[in-house]
């Protein structure tokens, strides 16, 4: 006579756990939609600001300008009918022959679309064959590169719009070197840091007396420091 009484328990046990997940469920989900929202509103000035978020490749969506599309959404189309002040893309994106151009146009095409400044901050440093060479800079709602910072080297500027605050700091509107500097800055970066991330002070080259090794010697030389690079002149016969 005590089981129907055991089964109705375990029954009502299962609806309570049921329901018990089902809130937590729910509640998983509205902390990722909220975690999702790809818009921080915040107030400065007296005036409140939407800011747009996008993380490094959310730009990479125009195949007329990169020759093909990345596969997936498109995450600048989804938050056009947010209407924001500013977008924000934080970036980890490594250098390339030609690539800070092209983040440039991708930036102005974005402003272009949402009429509004686009910050672009990318990461900086040399990780093993990786070199992710900075170059921060903001394009203003035109297109137009209005602050740029260095390739290769870590720096902080401050940029406001106009009429919010203090204009840009030191260094905000530096352009970048030619395509055979930005080059040399990767490779000194690349080989710096990987030196320093593994523990090496000095270096010891093998120089055959070719333009090759004597451009890996000048690398070297920048990246380690001329006394701290040792050479042995291994001539060709």
């Amino acid at each position: 006579r005590e089981q129907p009484a055991l089964l109705e328990r375990d029954q009502l046990q299962r609806q309570v756990d049921d329901l018990r997940r089902e809130a937590a469920s729910e509640a998983i989900e509205e902390l990722l939609r909220l975690a999702a929202l790809p818009v921080l509103e915040l107030e400065r000035h007296g005036r409140r600001w939407r800011l747009g978020l996008t993380i490094c490749e959310d730009l990479w969506v125009e195949e007329e300008l990169q020759g093909h599309r990345l596969a997936g959404a498109d995450p600048v189309a989804a938050m056009r009918e947010h209407r924001i002040d500013l977008l924000l893309n934080l970036s980890a994106s490594p250098f390339g022959q030609a690539k800070a151009a092209l983040r440039h146009r991708l930036a102005a095409r974005a402003a272009e679309k949402f009429h509004c400044p686009v910050v672009y901050v990318n990461q900086i440093g040399g990780n093993d064959e990786l070199v992710f060479d900075g170059a921060s800079f903001v394009v203003d709602a035109s297109g137009e590169v209005v602050s740029q910072l260095a390739c290769c080297q870590e720096q902080v500027a401050i940029w406001s719009p106009a009429g919010s605050g203090p204009g840009p700091g030191p260094g905000a509107e530096m352009a970048l070197p030619e395509a055979p500097e930005q080059l040399f800055r990767a490779l000194v970066l690349g080989v710096r840091d990987y030196a320093g991330k593994c523990g090496f002070r000095q270096g010891l080259l093998g120089l055959s007396g070719g333009i090759d090794s004597a451009l890996v010697a000048v690398v070297a030389a920048a990246a380690l420091g001329p006394s701290q690079v040792q050479a042995l002149l291994m001539p060709s016969p």
